[in-house]
Parts: structure tokens; C-alpha cells; sequence
């Protein structure tokens, strides 16, 4: 054997080993590479083959500057290469790799990668397999044998997916490349209950025809694949495309017929989107139709027609070419609107036309729309407030000038209190980018009614709304105002506080030890790191381009407000206040301030137990959690025992103070003994001095029986005394039931009898609901309780077991317990 230079090769074999201990770690630059790992192999010379073996165990491999991070984890590279050394003898190489790797990320995570090649003779075998992020996961399995001049592409498993969506072949798939050109044979996908048919041929030069074809693809099924479920509406639609690909990569020609035909979304049908492309001389024709049906072909609901030039080759006759005028047009007739019933997020359209007839030409680089768009005879439903309005607009558009001629926005025929909002604005546009904006609206609205309940518990009621002036709102770039200045002349609002007073935590903090291994050392520190470089992007995006809404909300009371505060549903504690004042919240460049006040006017009131005259004031410091000051008087005369005759009855209230917060406002009543008092005599309660001798209990009894405790010894008094504290017990209790249990405790009931106390609880379990209950001294054996058990066989019929005592014997512990069934069918006329 000899090398080029005629020189004798004599055999020879080297081993070796390179051992990167304790993350060796080296500055290039202004980058740094740090690694960990180890790397063997032998290099082997025998009689005419060499042989080269290479074996590798990078623990970890990280390569990091000031812009980008790149990084594997416990990666293996095994390869082993032989081949003939006799001069001039062109022999096959023989060679196998294995790469596999936990993870690898640049711009983005691959996990779990693993793959193998091997070289044989003229044969190539592949196989690999990964994860990128979490959401996509692809694997390949295939041959290539080289022949020349062609290379022939045997793929037997092709396996992709994308969140759910899948695309594999369940037969092999074929391919061919010779002399430069490109030939699929038998190329048969299969996704989301369709296929993806391709054959043919396609190349550099001459005339190709190539046919690409997707037949019955589902709709529903691809988008719940890809996006997931869409609540409660589905989406469904038959997509089919048929293509036929002409010419070569210089010059292409291609024809497509695509179609979604029967397109629904929730209730909503769209109909059909019909489509055609053809493209050839470097110009796309378009015709795409929205239709009711297919017998109104000729007739679509919205149309856009017309040619695109689009160079896909970058020869000069191309690029001239791409300078050519678009010549496209979209128009729309009567597309209807309530197809979107359920499309668009809180709003629900039930009716209404959408015209257009817009006219796109200009260059690629800089188009010109010239036309407009109309909504007109528009009614939808917004379901915050579940009230319904009408809605008409007609848009202008010029070049980058667009004029909006009107906007009406009014509630419908029938709203008691409704009104009618009206407006006008223009957008200004600098190479397509929004450069400023103007709109003003003026007049009066409804926003919330009693039929608001339903779409919104927390607050509703009748609430009209007139502007005084304009609200405008305008924008330059990335800076925009809007100034709202309202007046309310309808306010009767309900508005039920939340469960805080009774939500809880256990206050327990659990402290685990931490046995992280070394590995999960070094994947915390690389995804700080990537974490870090994210970050410093993230700032630099912000810093190029920052933009910010500033707003003033002015709100005046132009009429009585009338609110019903529900402080404990429990309770029957309720708040009405009628308010007058006015209060705003603001924002300029970041720093918001909010203020104002209102004032409890004569007629204000608090219900508990006895009606309170209440007064003070609502104070707005923070707009989203006002503070309250309101004191509530009930008053009422007193004549104390063992008085002699002629003594003058004494005035005496009792008054409830309401202070804070009012997220705060129902907790602070319960926990704040010093918020209930009794004032004994006209200058107490003038001078607000509240009686020391009395106390909470002393108020509720005069509150429930007109006297104090130890005024007399009535058992009738004490009795209602008894069963009125009772019932507002088991109300808070039911109440931090409900709380901790959700609906498998929906309430607690005390009761007091003449003889002892009962109580019942109540519930559900899946959809078996049940009572149990019983006197106090069932708590002591709760195999006395009485049990009620009911489960519906079908929406009317209902199959009831109860165990209980004989209602005609006296509640006794040792009282025998009888058992009853039934059925229960609901009968309606």
C-alpha cells in the first residue's frame, strides 16, 4: 500500500481519551462554551481499511454570549467509520452514528432526541425521533439508496403532531430525485379523518405536472386537535382541495380549487367558503365566495376577486413583474350577520346586513384600498349585561385615510329607559401603520337592567347613562386619551357583597427539604440563564416601542341613586342607600388618582332585624374598593321595670355603625363588637355617647323584643329571643359550611321548639340530595338521625327514602325510627 505521495502506510492503532472534569470552562470572546462530559475511541490501521471509532458522554455543554444561549444536556454521540486506503480504489464507506440527547436548546427546547444512521455500501438507514417544547412531536423512519444518477427516498414511518393534530402515512411513502428533478410516488398522509394525496413530478427545468389533493378533512376535528375544545360551541366544516402544479421552479404555474363547505360554529352556520387560485406568469388570480349555499354560486353573500402579482423565482422578468398594480376587489351585499350569533367574545348578533365594496390595487410593497363598509339594521345581544341593542356604522376608506361617517349604538324598541349613543371619528394610517386616531361619541345609554341578574350576580338593577359633552377618545402612535364624562340619570342597583367575611385559610406553611440532585443543580442554572437572556429581550422590545392609555372617568349623579347593598343574605341585613354626589377616576402617564364622594341622602336605610334610618357617606380614594362611613339609628321608647306610675317612657336607640373598606365591610360588622351599641336617653344619642353598660346582647334584645335581659322572667319573650338568634345562627352557619364544603353543604337550619332545639343539613352528592337532621341530642348518637335521601331516575320522576320519627309521638332520643319510600313525578299542565 502506498499513500499519494508513493510513500509505504504502515499499520498502526491509537486509542484515546479526553476527560472534561469539573465543567472546563473557556472564554472565546465575548462568549463563554463550559462543558462536561468525556470523550474515547480508538483510530485503527489494518492491511488496506482504516477504522475510526469515536464514543462520547457530554453530561452537559453550554455556550452562552450576551444575545443568545445554547446548551445540550446529557447527550451521547457514538460513531464508528471504516474504508479502504489502497490508492485510486474508490471503496464504500461503512459507517454508523447514534445521537441522543435529553435536551438541546437554541431558541428553543428539543427533548428527548434520539436518532441513528447507518451507511451501507450505497444504502443510507435513518431513524429520529424528538420532542420540540411541549406541544410537538415528530419521528421518522426511512432508507435512501443512491444509484446514479438517482436517489431514491423510502420512508416507511412518518409520524408528526402538533398538540393533538396528526399527520402519518399507514403505507410507505416514495420519492425520487434524478437529474433535478423531484418524483413523488404514492405520497398518501393521513390527518384529522382526511388525507393528503401528492403525486407526480416537479423540477428545475421542463414542463412538470404535479397533483396535490385533500379530501374530506374534518373541520371539527382539526381545530379541537390543534386549538382544543371551544367551550360549550363546536366548530365544524368538510375541507377539500384540489391542486394541479405545472412548469418548473422557474417558472411555476399552479391552479387550486380549496373549499370548507357547511362551516358551524356553535348555533351559527356560515355556509360554504369557496375558493379558486390560479397562478401563472408570476400573477395570482384570486376568486374566493362566501355562499348561503351551493345553488347561490353566483350569487355570494361577500366575494374577493381579482389578480395579485407575486413573484415566487427571483428572475428579473419576475421582479419586474412584482411591481405591477394588485387589481383586487371585496364586495358584500348582504352577508348576514346573525351567522356570528356565537363568534365574537360577549357579543351575540341576532341580525344584521354587512356591506362592502372595496377596491385594492397599488404595488405589493405599498397598496391603496379605496371603498367602504357598512353594518346596517344590526341587533345583538351583549352578554355582560344581557340587555339588547341596535347597532348601524358605515366606514370610509381612502388610501390611509379612513373616515368613519357614523356609528349608532341604541338599545331596542321596548327598553324602558333606553336611549341612543352617537358617533364619528377618522384613523389615519403612515405605510399601513396606525399613525392617529379621533372618535367621538355623544348622547344616552341603558347598561344594565334587572334582567342584568342572570349574566351578572354581583351587580344589577337599572342603570342609564348620558354623556355631558362628548366622550372622545383620540391617539398619536403609541399614545392615547379617552375622556369619558358621564351623567347618571337612572341608578337602582343591587348589589350583593361577596362570601369574604367567612373565606379562611389554614394558615399553615409547609416547608419541604430540598433534595435536589446535582443534575437538577445544573437545569435550574441553565434555565435561569434562559430565562435571564429572554428577559434582557423582552426589556430591549419594550424600550424600542412603548405605548400607553391615559383616560378620565368623570361620573356625576344627576338624579337619586338608589343601591341595595346585600351585606348578609344571611342575615337579612340589607343597605339601601340613596346617594348623591359624584366622584372620578384618572390616569395620565402611568400615575392614576381617583376621588369624589357620595352622600347618603334622607331615605337611606339599613335592614336588620327593625328598619335603621341611616346616614354618612361613601368615599372614593380607591375607585375599586371605596370607603364607607355610615351610621344606621333605630329608635324606640323604653319603660324599665318596677317604674312608678307617671314615669316618662325614655328614648332609646340602637346604632350600627358600617366603617372601612367595603371589601372589608361585612367581616368588620361580625368582628367588630364596638359597630353595634345601645344609647340610652335624647342627649346620648344626640351626642352619639354610647351606653358602657350594654353590650351586643343587650341590643339584639331590644332590637327583638323592645326590653333588656333580667327586665322580666316572660318565657314567651325569651322564647322568641331564642328562636330568632337561632335561626340567624344556622344562617352563618350554613353559610362557613357552604364555604369550606362547596354544594356538598348548601345550608344549616336551626329551630327552636318549645321543647328543645333542632337542626337539619342539608346537601348533594352527585345527584343524590339529602336532609339530615334531628334534635341537639342526635349529635351525641348520629345513628338516631333522621335521614332524607332523593335521587331523580329522570327529570320528573324522582325516587325518595326517608328514615324518621312518628310525627305523633314526642321527640324523644328513645323514639323508634320508621323507614318510608316513594316515587315523585312532576306533572305539569
Amino acid at each position: 500500500m502506498k499513500s499519494n505521495d508513493q510513500s509505504f502506510i504502515r499499520d498502526f492503532s491509537l486509542e484515546y481519551l479526553l476527560d472534561f472534569k469539573e465543567a472546563m470552562n473557556l472564554n472565546l470572546g465575548k462568549a463563554q462554551l463550559q462543558l462536561d462530559g468525556q470523550m474515547y475511541g480508538f483510530m485503527e490501521s489494518s492491511k488496506d481499511s482504516l477504522i475510526i471509532s469515536l464514543k462520547s458522554k457530554i453530561d452537559y455543554l453550554k455556550y452562552w454570549n450576551d444575545e443568545d444561549v445554547y446548551f445540550l444536556l446529557n447527550t451521547n454521540l457514538n460513531c464508528n467509520i471504516k474504508n479502504h486506503l489502497i490508492d485510486g480504489y474508490a471503496g464504500d464507506i461503512n459507517a454508523d452514528l447514534e445521537f441522543n440527547s435529553n435536551r438541546i436548546y437554541a431558541s428553543g427546547n428539543i427533548y428527548d432526541v434520539k436518532s441513528k444512521f447507518t451507511l451501507l455500501n450505497d444504502s443510507l438507514t435513518f431513524y429520529a425521533r424528538g420532542k420540540y417544547e411541549d406541544n410537538i412531536l415528530s419521528e421518522i423512519d426511512a432508507k435512501m439508496f443512491f444509484a446514479d444518477p438517482e436517489i431514491k427516498f423510502d420512508i416507511k414511518k412518518l409520524n408528526f403532531n402538533y398538540n393533538q393534530f396528526n399527520i402519518s402515512n399507514r403505507n410507505e411513502l416514495l420519492l425520487a430525485y434524478s437529474k433535478e428533478n423531484i418524483y413523488f410516488k404514492n405520497i398518501l398522509l393521513y390527518a384529522a379523518d382526511g388525507t393528503l394525496n401528492i403525486n407526480g413530478t416537479f423540477g428545475s427545468t421542463g414542463d412538470h405536472e404535479l397533483v396535490v389533493s385533500i379530501d374530506s378533512l374534518s373541520g371539527k376535528k382539526l381545530i379541537e386537535d390543534i386549538l382544543g375544545e371551544f367551550g360549550q360551541n363546536n366548530f365544524d366544516a368538510d375541507i377539500n382541495l384540489k391542486g394541479l402544479v405545472t412548469g418548473n421552479f422557474s417558472d411555476p404555474k399552479f391552479s387550486i380549487n380549496a373549499s370548507a363547505k357547511n362551516i358551524i360554529y356553535g348555533d351559527s352556520n356560515f355556509g360554504s367558503l369557496l375558493s379558486v387560485f390560479d397562478y401563472k406568469n408570476n400573477s395570482l388570480n384570486t376568486d374566493i365566495r362566501f355562499v348561503n349555499s351551493i345553488d347561490n354560486y353566483n350569487l355570494p353573500a361577500m366575494s374577493i376577486k381579482g389578480f395579485i402579482p407575486i413573484a415566487l423565482t427571483t428572475t428579473k422578468d419576475s421582479l419586474d413583474n412584482s411591481n405591477k398594480n394588485i387589481d383586487l376587489t371585496i364586495e358584500s351585499d348582504e352577508f348576514d350577520l346573525g351567522t356570528l350569533k356565537n363568534i365574537m367574545p360577549y357579543v351575540q348578533f341576532q341580525k344584521g346586513k354587512l356591506e362592502t365594496d372595496i377596491y385594492i390595487t397599488g404595488t405589493i410593497s405599498k397598496p391603496v384600498m379605496i371603498g367602504y363598509f357598512s353594518i346596517n339594521d344590526a341587533k345583538f345581544n351583549f352578554i355582560k349585561n344581557n340587555l339588547d341593542y341596535d347597532f348601524n356604522t358605515k366606514v370610509w376608506i381612502d388610501d390611509e385615510d379612513i373616515t368613519i361617517e357614523s356609528i349608532t349604538l341604541q338599545n331596542v324598541f321596548g327598553t324602558k329607559q333606553g336611549g341612543t349613543l352617537k358617533g364619528e371619528g377618522f384613523v389615519k394610517l403612515d405605510e399601513f401603520k396606525l399613525d392617529s386616531t379621533f372618535i367621538k361619541v355623544n348622547g344616552d345609554l341603558k347598561v344594565l337592567d334587572k334582567i342584568s341578574k342572570s349574566s351578572s350576580p354581583f351587580v344589577y338593577g337599572d342603570v342609564a347613562l348620558r354623556t355631558r359633552g362628548d366622550i372622545v377618545y383620540s391617539a398619536k402612535r403609541g399614545n392615547s386619551y379617552i375622556n369619558m364624562p358621564i351623567a347618571v340619570t337612572v341608578a337602582d342597583i343591587i348589589l350583593p357583597l361577596s362570601k369574604s367575611a367567612y373565606s379562611s385559610n389554614s394558615g399553615f406553611i409547609y416547608e419541604y427539604a430540598n433534595n435536589s440532585k446535582e443534575a437538577d443543580i445544573i437545569i435550574n442554572a441553565l434555565d435561569s440563564l434562559i430565562e435571564t437572556t429572554n428577559k434582557k429581550d423582552s426589556v430591549e422590545n419594550k424600550n424600542g416601542e412603548v405605548s400607553r392609555l391615559s383616560y378620565t372617568l368623570d361620573i356625576k349623579l344627576e338624579t337619586e341613586a338608589e343601591v341595595v347593598v346585600v351585606l348578609s343574605k344571611e342575615l337579612d341585613q340589607n343597605l339601601l342607600a340613596v346617594l348623591d354626589g359624584d366622584f372620578f377616576l384618572e390616569s395620565i402617564n402611568g400615575k392614576t388618582r381617583s376621588g369624589g364622594e357620595l352622600k347618603l341622602l334622607e331615605g337611606s336605610s339599613l335592614s336588620f332585624i327593625k328598619t335603621f334610618a341611616a346616614h354618612g357617606n361613601v368615599r372614593f380614594d380607591k375607585i375599586d374598593n371605596p370607603i364607607i362611613n355610615i351610621t344606621s339609628t333605630y329608635k324606640d321608647y323604653y319603660l324599665p321595670p318596677n317604674s312608678s306610675a307617671g314615669t316618662a317612657e325614655q328614648e332609646v336607640a340602637v346604632k350600627i355603625k358600617l366603617k372601612g373598606p367595603l371589601s372589608q365591610l361585612n367581616q368588620n360588622f361580625i368582628k367588630d363588637e364596638n359597630n353595634i351599641g345601645v344609647y340610652m336617653g335624647r342627649q346620648a344619642i344626640q351626642e352619639d355617647k354610647k351606653d358602657p353598660t350594654k353590650n351586643a346582647t343587650d341590643a339584639m334584645y331590644f332590637l327583638i323584643i323592645g326590653k333588656f335581659p333580667g327586665d322580666d322572667n316572660n318565657q314567651n319573650d325569651k322564647n322568641l329571643v331564642a328562636s330568632t338568634t337561632t335561626a340567624l345562627a344556622g344562617s352563618l352557619i350554613g353559610e362557613v359550611l357552604n364555604q369550606y364544603f362547596d354544594n356538598y353543604v348548601t345550608g344549616f337550619q336551626l329551630r327552636q321548639t318549645s321543647t328543645d332545639t333542632k337542626f337539619n343539613l342539608i346537601g348533594k352528592v352527585w345527584k343524590i340530595k339529602y336532609e339530615i337532621g334531628g334534635s341537639t341530642d342526635v349529635l351525641q348518637d348520629l345513628s338516631r338521625a333522621n335521614v332524607k335521601m332523593e335521587y331523580p331516575i329522570t327529570e320528573r320522576l324522582k325516587l325518595r327514602l326517608e328514615r324518621k320519627e312518628s310525627e305523633n309521638q314526642t321527640s324523644s332520643i328513645n323514639n323508634p325510627l320508621f323507614f318510608e319510600g316513594g316515587f315523585k313525578y312532576n306533572f305539569e299542565f
